[in-house]
């Protein structure tokens, strides 16, 4: 790969950034008519319905072409494609009788009838921007892939998919590549993928913060950290509530890993930039997927890091792998944003429920269920040191019935993540036992405007421009305090 701007050059083996003096030739690519492998009709109508984008099936034909079983899920990880491509493919291909199948494990697999016959599939593909860096970080690597072996499992309710180990790692190759972060701080907005052990293993000067709503992740980072002695600290929090105060100001380069809603993207990406010491000098790095079947869901997203004052600098596309995710190709692209302003604008989504599955999606009806909402009012007054008082605790969002109840009738306020309803400025009844503006909580008296004509050449204050009509208010029982009137008039 001589001659990318990452790869090692020609005559300076080993460099980091070098780039040639002269244009480098490409190799010559043979024209369609020219292929000495013809393939069969079943794969070119496939190439040509696909159009512009018929190299990602053509990835698909050339592994087939190797006459081992495939499963469609394999194919998938293999080839980064969505896996709705990789079924209609394999459709195409059964229909025209050129596969042969079998079901074992519980898992149907797939191969070419006559596999000779699809070896012009075979064809160039992009290089990778770190592949030549990887074999002098095997130790890296090794620990890594124990880490990642070791992690906690995958909670769907956060849209956790667990990253390669080889992705953790050629992220951390990037970062250490593509910016100075020597005595630099990377905050690492969710890292389930563990992104800020990679990059202290591969550049020991940098320092990483790590926050994160799953106390198991957490565990997990400091575990290891410990262990290889990497300055890695974290940090819990609900990222819908806001950013922990030590963390704000602190970061030179975030990375994220973010749930694959517009929502949820926004919302991981702005508590970036509320970490970050100066915006406009760093960058934030996103890694993001999305189908090829759902462009709109991508143009969404793209369309929320615009409105946010954020220019997309770089997409690497298909830069993470994921062992699951098959719906986008089981891959995820890398979006490099560089922030235009020192704040972003203000917040357009709803920050409540930014996830794609699980009960706190944004199509749940439900939130927590009444033995987990007990949980975990329990354990934060059990962190509070038992004997806190109960109407110091706010709930927020959507909590059971019974345990809401339960908390009002303790002292507990229910606070919610929604914008309040305005009150009514009136009410179908008086209020018991008094008259004045507020009895109680929710009543108020009666107000309506005073619409008596008052006569010239008398103006009182509050009377319209024009009219002599007064605007002002008035309460029922009592006189305009403007023009004296005791009731609405006509």
């Amino acid at each position: 790969m001589a001659g990318h701007p990452t790869s090692p050059g020609a005559d300076r083996p080993g460099a980091a950034h070098a780039y040639p003096t002269a244009p480098v030739p490409r190799a010559p690519v043979p024209a369609p008519s020219q292929r000495s492998d013809p393939l069969p009709a079943a794969a070119l109508r496939l190439l040509v319905e696909r159009g512009v984008d018929a190299p990602r099936v053509r990835r698909v034909l050339a592994l087939l072409s190797d006459g081992r079983w495939w499963s469609a899920n394999d194919l998938v990880r293999a080839t980064g494609v969505a896996h709705a491509v990789v079924a209609a493919a394999l459709g195409a291909l059964d229909e025209a009788e050129e596969l042969d199948s079998e079901t074992g494990d519980g898992r149907r697999r797939v191969r070419l009838v006559h596999p000779a016959d699809y070896r012009g599939a075979v064809a160039d593909d992009l290089a990778d921007p770190v592949a030549h860096l990887l074999a002098r970080y095997a130790r890296a690597g090794a620990v890594l892939t124990r880490a990642v072996s070791e992690g906690p499992a995958s909670d769907p309710n956060l849209d956790h998919v667990a990253a390669t180990a080889e992705t953790a790692l050629r992220r951390a190759l990037f970062l250490r590549t593509r910016f100075d972060l020597e005595d630099r701080v990377l905050l690492c907005v969710g890292d389930h993928d563990l992104t800020a052990l990679a990059l202290t293993l591969v550049c020991p000067r940098a320092r990483a913060e790590v926050v994160d709503v799953d106390e198991r992740v957490l565990a997990h980072v400091e575990a290891v950290a410990e262990r290889e002695d990497l300055p890695v600290r974290t940090h819990f929090a609900d990222l819908r509530l806001g950013l922990p105060s030590p963390l704000r100001g602190c970061a030179d380069v975030v990375f994220t890993d973010p749930p694959y809603t517009p929502d949820g993207v926004e919302l991981f990406v702005r508590r970036g930039l509320e970490g970050m010491a100066d915006p406009r000098r760093g960058r934030v790095l996103v890694a993001y997927g999305a189908s090829e079947t759902t462009p709109r869901l991508a143009a969404a997203t793209q369309a929320r890091m615009v409105r946010m004052d954020l220019l997309i600098e770089a997409v690497w596309p298909d830069f993470n792998r994921y062992q699951g995710a098959e719906s986008i190709g089981a891959a995820s692209d890398l979006y490099v944003l560089r922030p235009l302003s020192r704040t972003a604008p203000a917040a357009s989504g709803d920050s409540a429920r930014v996830y794609s599955q699980g009960v706190n999606a944004k199509e749940a009806r439900g939130g927590l269920d009444a033995e987990r909402a007990e949980s975990v009012v329990g354990a934060v007054l059990d962190d509070l040191g038992g004997t806190a008082d109960p109407r110091t605790l706010t709930l927020v969002g959507e909590w059971p019935k019974d345990v809401a109840a339960d908390a009002a009738g303790s002292g507990c306020r229910r606070g919610s993540a929604r914008r309040p309803r305005r009150p009514s400025t009136r009410w179908s009844t008086s209020p018991p036992g008094g008259t004045g503006w507020w009895r109680g909580r929710r009543w108020r008296r009666r107000r309506t405007r005073c619409t008596r004509w008052c006569r010239p050449p008398r103006r009182p204050y509050g009377t319209r421009r024009g009219s002599g009509r007064c605007a002002r208010w008035w309460s029922r029982g009592s006189r305009c305090g403007s023009c004296g009137g005791s009731g609405p008039g006509t």
